[in-house]
């Protein structure tokens, strides 16, 4: 198992019929300290955040909470690297993420009781080992 410095947070999933509703609620998340960070998938948007976090906008279809783990990513040049980390993490357990390849990093939240480890080994076997993943203490 991954030793590291966790803290826990909450999903909060809304559908949106539109990209402005979509845009409504991740400037509605920005606002509000507590936000870590916005995902939008399709039609669906996850708000991590560490306090509570509700909109009038979209239809809310769930929250869970979960733990977040911060990663550092190496091997990423591209856009096309960090799509790649995400579309395999979408086939994982995991609740939400965020992947910046400029940065070389992510975040996840799992929930609890699943081990960062899994989000690291999908990351490292991708492309032939291309990227190498570490969790930051």
């Amino acid at each position: 198992a991954v030793e590291s410095t966790q803290s826990t947070g909450s999903v909060y999933s809304y559908l949106t019929d539109n990209a402005c509703d979509a845009l409504q609620i991740q400037e509605s998340a920005a606002d509000q300290s507590e936000t870590k960070f916005v995902q939008v998938e399709d039609r669906v948007v996850r708000v991590v955040s560490r306090g509570n976090f509700s909109t009038s906008v979209g239809e809310k279809l769930d929250c869970n909470s979960g733990v977040l783990h911060s990663v550092s990513i190496t091997g990423m040049t591209c856009f096309r690297c960090s799509n790649a980390i995400c579309a395999a993490v979408k086939a994982t357990p995991a609740l939400a993420y965020t992947v910046n390849h400029t940065e070389g990093t992510g975040v996840f939240v799992l929930p609890r009781g699943i081990d960062i480890q899994l989000i690291l080994s999908v990351i490292g076997s991708l492309l032939s080992g291309k990227f190498t993943a570490t969790v930051v203490q």
